[in-house]
């Protein structure tokens, strides 16, 4: 059997309502450990749950986060940071378009940064 979404939400629900369990499942030395206490808690509570569905659940989750690791544009955006598209939108808007037009005319003339590279210049902004 596996966890269905409405159980799913029901466990969900349970961790965010009850603090000692969500402290306990945070101490938990290993998936199995917290897979275990967290089978309990829904005993408790009316949840059916077996304990083998939902450590086989958090592995396919933990399965999942890795393998959706970020790129390092995508990290700095999400630390707040600003990738090229940012930095584009961010030169148009408080240019008033001057430095969008700027850009265009630099790619069309092939134009290069100081350092050789077309850093800026190969992309398509405006």
């Amino acid at each position: 059997m596996t966890l269905t979404p409405q159980t799913l939400h029901a466990l969900q629900a349970l961790t965010a309502q009850d603090k000692a369990l969500l402290a306990q499942l945070q101490t938990a030395d290993d998936a199995a450990e917290a897979a275990a206490i967290m089978a309990d808690a829904a005993a408790k509570n009316g949840i059916q749950a077996l304990e083998a569905d939902i450590a086989k659940h958090f592995e396919e989750a933990s399965q999942t986060a890795a393998s959706q690791a970020l790129s390092d544009s995508q990290l700095e955006a999400v630390a707040g940071g600003l990738n090229d598209d940012g930095r584009m939108a961010l030169l148009s808007v408080f240019t008033l378009g001057i430095g969008c037009a700027l850009i265009s005319i630099g790619q069309a003339a092939g134009g290069k940064h100081a350092d050789g590279t077309a850093r800026y210049l190969d992309k398509k902004f405006c």
